[in-house]
């Protein structure tokens, strides 16, 4: 996603561009899934209103009149008696507003010295960490508070004030098609790049064809251990990109026939410590049911069938689906699902940005900004306007 970003960018800006993509689909972890009559989005899902980079995109695409609401829960279980902390918490936003801006993760370094379970323990009562703040992350990240940087909670505080998740109709992978239109796109794992080194006035990128290419400038939109091998990374930079994490998520869904005592919309998380959460809705005559297994957890039904542990695991969750026939249904792995922003990776960020490449190679990713769609986007905007500002591509 942020490669096509930069690259569109470049070629608005009048510069030729080829994309390279080792994959046979566009938009990396920006997946769309035809389940029957509905579309699941595998990858990145939601578009909050405070993603202003992707909403610009999505209205330059013409796709933001299909930007529908996600369908409301029900509200935060917060009581009298939570307001002091909250607003405890909420003073601690302010003093620190202008370190908590997401496009400019630089500045939060300082705050990165906990995760968000230990930032919770002390600012918010044990039953609100459960009943909201819980699932409000792990439902986004598919990391647990344990894993998670405290910076994310902060910046959420700065953002999350008249927040609204929305949609795309007939799925979000519509954006990366978008973005791709035009442009010289070249897919297919001949196309992976192998390597990319300076010769002169040029860049020579080495494929695992055998061929080679030369261009002007190149952003490498990867990956961080897959940008490590390819830019032949030591140091610190080597470090910093093998030593990025991500979380792996299991995704099944499944349309069963509704009936009518079944209810509009419903979010459930097992118990602690089995890292799966699961969502009911009912669409037209059907209810569609979709569940996510993350972490260590997700690959635990390796030796068998994924669909069938996937649903199993979903009708333990949903009882009242026992018996019903499935009338549509798929399972999808991601390995590297989630970028996990743990605590020290700000801080690590900020120690080796001296290190990254500049020049004539850009690093994008959302693992360079934040773990969401609009961190991939903000990522390439700003390695594209960096080559555009360096005067190495002449119009």
């Amino acid at each position: 996603m942020s490669g096509l970003v930069a690259a569109r960018t470049l070629a608005d800006a009048g510069r030729e561009v080829v994309v390279l993509e080792a994959s046979d689909h566009l938009g990396g972890r920006v997946l769309s899934i035809p389940c029957g009559a509905t579309v699941i989005d595998a990858g990145a899902s939601h578009v909050w209103s405070f993603y202003r980079s992707t909403r610009r995109w999505l209205g330059r695409l013409g796709l933001s009149a299909d930007l529908v609401p996600v369908a409301a829960t029900q509200r935060l279980p917060i009581r009298l008696g939570d307001l002091p902390a909250i607003l405890r918490a909420m003073g601690e936003v302010g003093l620190n507003w202008w370190r908590l801006d997401p496009a400019r993760p630089l500045r939060a370094a300082p705050l990165d010295n906990r995760s968000i379970a230990e930032y919770a323990a002390r600012r918010v009562p044990p039953r609100l960490v459960e009943a909201a703040l819980r699932p409000a992350f792990e439902w986004n990240a598919f990391c647990e508070l344990e894993e998670m940087s405290q910076v994310l909670v902060l910046q959420a505080g700065r953002l999350v004030l008249g927040a609204r998740p929305h949609t795309l109709r007939g799925g979000l992978h519509r954006l990366p098609l978008a973005l791709a239109q035009g442009l010289d796109v070249r897919r297919g794992p001949a196309h992976q790049v192998l390597s990319l080194e300076l010769a002169g006035d040029r860049v020579r990128v080495r494929l695992k064809s055998g061929g080679e290419l030369e261009a002007g400038a190149a952003v490498l939109a990867t990956l961080p251990s897959q940008a490590a091998a390819i830019l032949h990374a030591t140091g610190s930079l080597e470090q910093f990109l093998l030593g990025v994490r991500h979380s792996a998520v299991a995704r099944g869904w499944w349309q069963f026939p509704a009936r009518d005592a079944d209810q509009g919309l419903r979010l459930v998380s097992s118990p602690r410590g089995r890292a799966a959460l699961a969502s009911s809705r009912v669409v037209g005559d059907r209810r569609v049911v979709s569940l996510a297994i993350y972490g260590p957890a997700a690959a635990a039904g390796e030796g068998e069938d994924r669909e069938s542990w996937l649903l199993a695991r979903t009708l333990d969750m949903f009882p009242d689906l026992l018996g019903r026939p499935v009338l549509e249904g798929g399972a999808h792995l991601w390995s590297r699902a989630v970028t996990t922003f743990e605590t020290g990776h700000f801080r690590r960020l900020a120690q080796v940005v001296h290190a990254l490449p500049s020049g004539r190679v850009r690093l994008a990713g959302d693992y360079l900004v934040s773990p969401t769609i609009e961190g991939a986007a903000l990522s390439g905007e700003r390695a594209a306007a960096e080559l555009l500002r360096s005067s190495i591509l002449e119009p």
